[in-house]
This record gives structure tokens, C-alpha cells and sequence, in this order.
């Protein structure tokens, strides 16, 4: 058996600091570039749609689904299997006409449908729900500061809150 004797372990971390250093800027600027070209990839949740919560007659795959709302413009949505027979369906439309016409479809392709639920979620509550997740996240960044600068130093606490 191999003892570990973690005083004789020498590693130059310090030595290879300017590489962590940069290789770490080159990553904050393709994120920070990333978010300011592309944007952020937001859910129904945030930017107002429908959910449709359906029970098929008999089990039907996610990529059927998928395929058969794309026949009609709505191949991004957002599609999860609960059961067997049921799923979750959401989408950015929240015309009146889009989720007939989702409905019929599905009705269409797939016989029989049960509609369990139906719920419109506006672009208020998103935005709502969007500045209180930022607000959290601002709150958790400060507790974090104020934590590593009590527990170390301030200048750790703002380096953590960085990286």
C-alpha cells in the first residue's frame, strides 16, 4: 500500500498563473460576446406563450410530436413526457388560433387527445419573473463577497464574485 505524504507534494501552481489568467479572459470575453450577439435563450416562462398539458390515447415519442408540430411552424417548442401517454407542451404563440391549430394537429395526427391543461403565461409575469431572477442572482453575489471577505480577504471575495 502507498502512503500519501501530502507535505513532500510539490506543485508550481504560481508558476502557470498568467496562463490560468489569460486562458480565463479569453473565456469571459467568448461568453460575454456569445450573450451580447446571440442573446440569452429564454423559456415560455420568461417571455410569455402557452402550456398545454395533453394525454394522448396511446403512448406517443417526443420526436413524433416534435415532427408533427414542425408541419405546422412549431418545431422550437418545448416538449416533455411526464408519463407514457402524457406530456407537456410548451410554445411562444399565444394566439387563440395558434394552439387550435396545435390542438387539431395533434388531434390529427395522433386520435385521440385529453386536454389536462391549458395555461397562457403573459410577457408581464416573464418580465417579472426575469428582473426577480436577476435580483436573486445579484443577492447571491453579494453574499458570496460579503462571506469570502469575512472569512479571508476582501480582495478573495471580489476575485470569487468575478470568476
Amino acid at each position: 500500500m502507498v502512503a500519501f505524504n501530502a507535505s513532500k507534494l510539490k506543485l508550481p501552481f504560481m508558476k502557470y498563473r498568467f496562463y490560468a489568467i489569460v486562458i480565463s479572459l479569453i473565456l469571459m470575453a467568448a461568453s460575454l460576446g456569445l450573450i451580447a450577439f446571440k442573446g440569452l435563450n429564454l423559456s415560455v416562462d420568461f417571455t410569455g406563450g402557452l402550456v398545454l398539458q395533453v394525454e394522448f390515447s396511446a403512448p406517443v415519442k417526443v420526436a413524433e410530436i416534435r415532427a408533427s408540430l414542425s408541419e405546422i411552424g412549431q418545431g422550437q417548442a418545448i416538449i416533455q413526457a411526464y408519463d407514457k401517454n402524457e406530456v407537456l407542451i410548451r410554445f411562444q404563440a399565444e394566439d387563440e388560433e395558434v394552439r387550435k391549430e396545435v390542438l387539431d394537429k395533434l388531434k390529427k395526427d395522433f386520435g385521440g387527445l385529453k386536454i389536462l391543461k391549458i395555461d397562457k403565461v403573459g410577457p408581464v409575469v416573464g418580465k417579472e419573473l426575469r428582473n426577480q431572477a436577476f435580483i436573486a442572482l445579484g443577492l447571491a453575489l453579494t453574499g458570496i463577497l460579503i462571506y469570502m471577505a469575512f472569512r479571508f480577504k476582501f480582495r478573495f471575495g471580489v476575485a470569487a464574485v468575478i470568476s
